[in-house]
């Protein structure tokens, strides 16, 4: 993240603050769209789906899916973001199977 000003992790991308490497997205850039329109919200990344992800100005964290514009909260902060929803116990929820199946295989659940 520090060499990026942002990281791309292939499931999530998170966007950087000021330069960042061409493959990531500027935060400030960013905020636009169905989820930057709350008070307070702060659109910080995606993923290859078609979600988008905002923090909430209480650290909720929703997520939207672009092509619908379906908005759900996902997790209460953004440690509980990635240690239950992306890679935790809901991993399911957030990519599926497939997702399950990485995730075992490479020994994180």
């Amino acid at each position: 993240m520090k060499k990026w000003n942002g990281m791309n992790l292939d499931v999530i991308r998170l966007y950087g603050c000021g330069d960042v490497h061409p493959e990531l997205k500027r935060l400030s850039a960013s905020q636009s769209g169905v989820l930057a329109e709350g008070a307070g919200n702060i659109v910080f990344g995606d993923d290859p789906s078609g979600f988008m992800c905002a923090e909430k100005g209480d650290g909720i964290i929703l997520s939207v899916q672009v092509s619908t514009g379906e908005v759900k909260e996902v997790a209460f902060d953004i440690d509980d973001l990635f240690e239950r929803y992306i890679f935790g116990k809901d991993v399911k929820e957030f990519g599926g199977e497939d997702w399950v199946e990485e995730l075992l295989e490479a020994g994180v659940l």
